[in-house]
């Protein structure tokens, strides 16, 4: 007998660990590439979408304008909104050395000390609040996508499982 296996193609949506690297390049252009990939085979994508570093683009976002000449958060965002049109899976996807980083001369300067969401927090409610919070950010994208969450449970690796047809 042979046994069915799944596949999960996943992909994080983030630019380098240490804060360096072009939006459009490291992220929108390989993401897009991988999606297309997954189409050929009738399988989602699902992208682990990081949502502090969204965050510091739409915070930094006229700094960014004026040293790169785009809008990253803008170009993320409608990324975001394409994919799950699409039918790929965003997923959350968290570095916490991003909260309070900022942009300055050209590169930005994230918080080392900082590398874990326990570190940010002393109480496991504010934990709780602030993942909470963090998700919103993944579900405000499927509900501009006019899509929802549903129905299929999380696999080991904490992606929701989907086909193409959107059956669990």
């Amino acid at each position: 007998m042979i046994s069915k296996r799944r596949l999960l193609l996943t992909v994080d949506h983030e630019i380098f660990g240490n804060g360096v690297g072009d939006v459009r390049r490291h992220m929108v252009e390989p993401t897009e590439r991988m999606a297309r990939i997954s189409e050929q085979f009738g399988m989602p994508l699902t992208v682990f979408f990081e949502v502090e570093e969204f965050l510091a683009f739409e915070r930094e976002r006229e700094n960014l304008l004026d040293v790169w000449g785009y809008d990253p958060a803008a170009e993320v965002r409608a990324q975001a909104i394409d994919l799950v049109k699409r039918g790929h899976d965003l997923q959350l996807h968290l570095h916490p050395e991003w909260v309070g980083s900022v942009f300055e001369g050209g590169r930005w300067i994230l918080r080392p000390d900082k590398r874990t969401v326990d570190s940010l927090f002393e109480a496991q409610a504010d934990v709780s609040a602030y993942i909470g919070q963090r998700k919103a950010v993944i579900d405000g994208f499927y509900e501009a996508a006019g899509s929802t969450r549903g129905g299929c449970g999380p696999t080991a690796a904490g992606a929701s499982v989907r086909s193409r047809d959107g059956n669990c």
